[in-house]
Order: structure tokens, then C-alpha cells, then sequence
């Protein structure tokens, strides 16, 4: 029998229907809410589930889902450049937007630093440099975040958590899987790097019926009783 403990089990094809319904719900557009949810299935496959589905509560809550949203427009730009206008829009689309532009300027160039400003909440930087190795390239990505973690002797929190990321082609770049990862994450000895307060629809009752709130179905049996 099902209990709170049990974890929810979905196929990929299964968790991003949910999804897309969820954030359609929420406001978003058809093709932003399908880009949302790719980033968090992906997420859930690289084995980070408290960022794959669960954090739909944490956009359909943040304040600034409130703000008018502008599209996303490339602001200044030469062929090597561009500076995008992220319109106020979730980090998760503005940023896949910002990186698709890199890698076609990287695809004529060689070479293309892009940054994007007025947007918020990007999710995981493997995800955006994962698609620039992909793409054949060496990728670097850095995030702005609020102060969460102390520097080496220091008394208060100075850094994001995850601020850098880089990806590298690996010796199997003929794969579909040839690329390496590396995280950057500033630390402090004898505390914890990172601190995520999560939202688990298998673990709080509260957060089964959130979803289905925004989804309008309720979520499947094996996430225990509410």
C-alpha cells in the first residue's frame, strides 16, 4: 500500500504532460511551459528530483511571477556579442533563448559571450551549457544569486550557490553522452555548500492538492494518500 513516503512514479512522457498542464495553468504560454518542462524532466533524469517538477510550486509562487512579462528581445548585439532583454520572463526561457543565439553565434564565429538581464530563476546552468557541448562548443556559464553562502572566514553570506558552470567536449564527442561537467561552488569549511528548502508531492499532502489546483487532475496513487 502507498505511503507518504513512497515516491511518485511517472514516466518522462507522463511527468511532462503534467507539467505543461501545470504551468499552462499558471500562465504561461505553449511554448514557454514546454521549454520550462523540458529543463525540469531533464533535471529529474540527472537524478536532481527536487528540481524537476516539485519546483513549479516554487515559480507559481514567487512574487515575481506578479510582473508584467515583455518578450524576450535581443537588446544590443554585434556578430560576435549580444545582450538580451529577458522582459521580466522566467530564467528558464530567457536563458534558453540567450543560448540558443550563443551557439548560432558560436556556430559562425567560433567564439560568442551572451548575457541576459531582466529575468529571474534559471534553474540548473548544466542544463543551458549541457546544450552548448552539445552543439560541438565549449561552454562557461555564470549566475547571479542571492547571498547564501559564507566565504572561508567569513561571518555572513557573500555568494550564490552554483554560480559557475563550465562543460567541456569529452574524448567520446562522437556520443550523444561525450561531455563532462564540472560546478564551481564556493564552500565553507565545517557548513553546509547548499541549503534547498524542497516541496516533494510524495512527502508533504499539502503539495498533492497544490497540484492538482494547477493541473486540475489529481496526482497518480503512488504518492500516498493526502
Amino acid at each position: 500500500m502507498p505511503t507518504r513516503s513512497t515516491p511518485c512514479a511517472w514516466r518522462p512522457a507522463e511527468a511532462a504532460e503534467l507539467g505543461t498542464r501545470a504551468l499552462l495553468r499558471v500562465g504561461f504560454s505553449a511554448e514557454d511551459a514546454q521549454i520550462i518542462t523540458d529543463q525540469l524532466i531533464d533535471n529529474a533524469l540527472c537524478g536532481y528530483r527536487f528540481a524537476s517538477l516539485p519546483r513549479i510550486l516554487a515559480i507559481a509562487g514567487d512574487e515575481k511571477m506578479r510582473n508584467a512579462r515583455r518578450p524576450i528581445k535581443v537588446g544590443r548585439e554585434t556578430p560576435l556579442f549580444a545582450l538580451i532583454d529577458g522582459g521580466s520572463n522566467l530564467g528558464f526561457v530567457a536563458v534558453y533563448h540567450a543560448t540558443q543565439i550563443a551557439i548560432k553565434k558560436a556556430q559562425a564565429s567560433c567564439f560568442a559571450p551572451v548575457g541576459v538581464y531582466d529575468g529571474y530563476y534559471s534553474g540548473r546552468n548544466a542544463y543551458f551549457v549541457g546544450m552548448i557541448t552539445q552543439a560541438g562548443f565549449v561552454g562557461i556559464q555564470a549566475a547571479s544569486a542571492k547571498p547564501r553562502v559564507l566565504p572561508n572566514g567569513g561571518i555572513k553570506p557573500a555568494f550564490g550557490t552554483n554560480p559557475l558552470c563550465f562543460g567541456f567536449r569529452s574524448a567520446a564527442s562522437t556520443k550523444q553522452t561525450g561531455w563532462y561537467m564540472r560546478w564551481m561552488l564556493p564552500m565553507s569549511p565545517g557548513l553546509p555548500a547548499v541549503f534547498i528548502p524542497t516541496i516533494e508531492a510524495k512527502s508533504v499532502p499539502s503539495a498533492r492538492w497544490r497540484i492538482r489546483a494547477f493541473t486540475g487532475i489529481p496526482p497518480p496513487s503512488s504518492c500516498g494518500p493526502p
